[in-house]
């Protein structure tokens, strides 16, 4: 039995009768139209006086064990999960389909709310150990419990060592819990353990550095992701991505790392290219569009208009059309996968051509807290991780990575790893099968690395591409 303490305003029965309401009408019907508590989640106005049973739920999401990092094992064990709720008993199994139900059809009322994370907590709490969510590995897993909260860092790792995804064969675990490391101790050691079993360099897409500090912390193995701490990205290459910069080249054999206890790791890619520009890193408010002011000062209008798009007659490096490239670039290729064209469409019409004002795009939703650059031979556009770049930072296509990273190099000859990144244009291996002589420069179809696309940006100059390691500490 959980207990979750009472509703601050005594509103425990309706709470929970407007959640039976909504999973009972979606679990039938399906029909968002036919609901009538619609009405409730899709209102902006706040000067109603009746009584909100959608604001009330959001109390109840923002009870404190929704964001608690043990109870996720706790629940996803048990049996049955019932909470008491006030004096109200309900099923915990029915508060997390309301969660999903809520960012499957009203995802983009919860971003100007600023509520979508509390129901991103309570959805993961329903769908870590669920037998019908398919996480693809251990970091997968980890990374969604990121916004969860723990008195011991150490626990982030702990806390989920009885998940499946976290055991052998054999039942046994990966790691053995010690709380005698270190938290830096604890982390490294679960990278390399998750590196060996999985050979496998996915876990460097979840490093995430905070974009208001002026350097990388020194004293934590830039490439060792930290788990403990959330900057509100979501990760590119997501461990499901449908990128694959690599070309779906594994991570080769030889570097897999077999100390524990170092501070480095070495890794195989191709250098492709540096950072020659940057915008600061972008956040949600910017993107909204619900008032007139916001027109001036967008950042999708601002960077277009500096950088003259509207008015150049350069396509980008592969061949599109600069407009193409840059809407990719912004939404990390989301662009172009499901309703993503729609919503940035209607998007794009309102601040360049003041039309209807349609619903919150969603197309930005994975890409807020991260800066908009552009590299230095290519003039390509990309989307980077939250740290805002140096101009020194390079570009590398890693074997074994769906998305490219930034590392930035130091003086002893080693790098640190910056972040993931996405480059339009070299998201499908086409910088490793050219480097490799499948795909030459202007044979078959236009190529990022065609030197006739390079020509029209000024200083271009031929990339020499070479399979080199490359050390991270």
């Amino acid at each position: 039995m959980i207990s979750l303490g009472d509703d601050e305003e005594g509103d425990e029965k309706e709470i929970l009768s407007f959640v039976r309401d909504m999973v009972d009408h979606f679990g039938g019907v399906g029909d968002m139209s036919r609901w009538e508590g619609q009405v409730f989640i899709l209102r902006d106005s706040p000067s109603r006086k009746e009584r909100n049973p959608f604001k009330s739920l959001l109390r109840l999401f923002g009870k404190p064990w929704f964001s608690r990092t043990w109870v996720i094992q706790e629940f996803g064990l048990a049996s049955t999960a019932i909470a008491m709720f006030g004096d109200q008993k309900v099923q915990v199994h029915y508060i997390g389909k309301a969660a999903l139900i809520l960012l499957r059809f009203f995802r983009e009322h919860l971003v100007p709310l600023q509520v979508k994370q509390m129901v991103d907590m309570v959805h993961h709490l329903y769908t870590m150990f669920s037998p019908e969510v398919r996480f693809r590995n251990f970091t997968h897993l980890i990374d969604n419990a990121r916004l969860f909260q723990a008195t011991d860092p150490r626990d982030k790792i702990y806390a989920f060592l009885e998940h499946s995804l976290a055991r052998s064969n054999s039942g046994k675990s990966f790691i053995e819990p010690d709380y005698r490391k270190s938290t830096l101790d604890v982390y490294r050691e679960a990278a390399v353990k998750l590196i060996q079993k999985g050979q496998s360099i996915d876990i460097l897409c979840a490093v995430q550095h905070d974009s208001n500090a002026a350097t990388i912390d020194p004293d934590f193995p830039s490439w060792v992701p930290r788990f403990d701490k959330y900057y509100g990205s979501r990760v590119l290459g997501r461990f499901t991505s449908d990128h694959s910069a690599s070309g779906n080249n594994d991570f080769p054999p030889e570097p897999v790392p077999m100390d524990s206890a170092s501070n480095s790791l070495t890794v195989r890619g191709i250098f492709f290219d540096s950072i020659c520009s940057h915008t600061l890193p972008l956040h949600a408010p910017e993107f909204d569009l619900t008032e007139s002011d916001r027109l001036d000062d967008n950042p999708v209008r601002l960077i277009w208009s500096a950088g003259k798009l509207d008015t150049t007659d350069a396509s980008y490096p592969s061949g599109d059309p600069m407009k193409k490239a840059f809407i990719a670039a912004l939404t990390a290729g989301a662009s172009s996968l499901g309703t993503f064209d729609a919503d940035f469409a209607s998007y794009w019409f309102r601040i360049f051509e003041s039309g209807f004002d349609p619903d919150n795009c969603t197309a930005f939703d994975a890409q807020y807290h991260r800066a908009l650059c552009r590299s230095a031979a290519g003039g390509s556009w990309m989307r980077f991780q939250d740290l805002v770049s140096d101009m020194d930072d390079r570009i590398v296509v890693l074997f074994g990575a769906d998305v490219p990273m930034v590392v930035r190099p130091k003086e002893d000859g080693r790098y640190t790893l910056v972040g993931e990144c996405y480059v339009h244009g070299i998201m499908a291996g086409q910088v490793v099968r050219t480097w490799r002589g499948l795909l030459p420069p202007g044979v078959g179809h236009p190529l990022v690395l065609n030197d006739v696309h390079y020509s029209q940006f000024l200083g271009a100059e031929p990339l020499k591409l070479e399979l080199v390691d490359i050390e991270l500490v």
